[in-house]
């Protein structure tokens, strides 16, 4: 009877071992070595396979993981969370942590898209905890920043600059420098909207200086932390500084909304200074501006200047425009009001 036992035990420890080791095609575990270092490769890999037999559960699980993750690598969002769950259904009882980890990151992810926050912070917070008992560091950063995405959301601050702290130490772990850039860059955005504009100051410039020692670097992403850093010298009244910064960046070599940004930011400097020709110059660049929020602070800055230099129908009409984009806001927040109440109130425990 001892024997039955013994040998009972034996076969149930192998049975379990099995189903918990990996036993994936040579083709995936390219892919998984691809994701988070050459990714364009991945993704291609990922189309040009066969989709795996159902009947090979780890095989068809881990495919879609690693097609919603590649996806999400490559800005492509996802509309529903069905190809995700096939993967979730697998992993939440067999598999590697970090492989669960990396499904309810992606689950997260899914339900941050589709504005349903608070099913995404639940699933944040459970990819985290998970995540934090593998080496995996790049995975920790990803869950970090995503994370705080939805905690600024909430209005936590405190907690969004914590986690952008934590993704900055896992960037740095696990060598990603043009991550940590974004880290730091995403720190002294927390400081901004905490009003401390010093810290943000400085924070601002450390990502800058980092980023210039870097042999390669996207310029977008420098000229993003210039961006940034005229800002909070525009916020302390430092105009003439603001202007400076935003100098630096070179047309010709930035992105849209970059640049976009750059003529707001100058546009507003300037009428902060008194010099209104410059502010009408800058502030027209962007009068079509598809951020509402920009496109509404352009329209009532022109419309004060088209006023106090005597163009009263001109001013009539972007102030018209400029309170239909409040209307426009206000409606928006109408809308979603009651679920964002009700998530903030259910989410008061996070503060704890």
């Amino acid at each position: 009877m001892k024997e039955k036992s013994v040998y009972f035990l034996v076969c149930l420890f192998f049975f379990c071992g099995c189903r918990n080791r990996s036993y994936l095609s040579p083709e995936l575990l390219q892919v998984e070595q691809l994701l988070s270092v050459k990714l364009e490769n991945a993704f291609s890999l990922l189309q040009q396979m066969d989709i795996p037999d159902k009947n090979n559960q780890e095989e068809y699980a881990t495919y879609h993981l690693f097609l919603v993750h590649a996806h999400y690598k490559n800005s492509i969002r996802q509309v529903n969370d069905s190809l995700i769950n096939l993967a979730l259904n697998y992993y939440e009882k067999y598999g590697s942590i970090q492989r669960r980890a990396l499904a309810l990151y992606c689950v997260g992810r899914v339900h941050s898209d589709l504005h349903n926050t608070l099913k995404a912070t639940d699933y944040f917070i459970r990819s985290k905890e998970l995540a934090d008992q593998t080496n995996d560091y790049n995975l920790r950063a990803l869950i970090c920043i995503h994370f705080r995405r939805l905690c600024r959301l909430m209005d936590l601050f405190d907690k969004a600059l914590l986690l952008n702290v934590e993704a900055y130490q896992n960037n740095q772990v696990a060598g990603d420098s043009t991550m940590a850039i974004y880290s730091l860059r995403n720190i002294a955005w927390c400081y901004d909207e905490l009003g401390q504009l010093d810290s943000a100051l400085c924070y601002h410039q450390k990502a800058l200086s980092y980023a210039q020692l870097q042999p390669e670097v996207d310029i977008n992403l420098v000229y993003s932390v210039i961006s940034g850093i005229a800002l909070v010298y525009r916020l302390q009244g430092d105009y003439y500084k603001s202007i400076q910064c935003l100098m630096q960046m070179e047309d010709n070599k930035i992105s849209s909304s970059l640049r976009e940004n750059k003529n707001y930011l100058l546009g507003e400097n300037y009428y902060s200074l008194g010099n209104s020709d410059s502010a009408y110059y800058y502030l027209s660049q962007v009068i079509s501006s598809d951020n509402i929020y920009r496109f509404k602070g352009v329209h009532r800055t022109l419309s004060e200047i088209a006023r106090s230099t005597g163009r009263y129908e001109e001013a009539l009409r972007l102030n018209d425009a400029h309170l239909q984009a409040c209307d426009s806001i206000e409606t928006f927040k109408l809308s979603t009001a009651i679920a964002e109440i009700q998530e903030k109130y259910d989410y008061e425990i996070i503060k704890c």
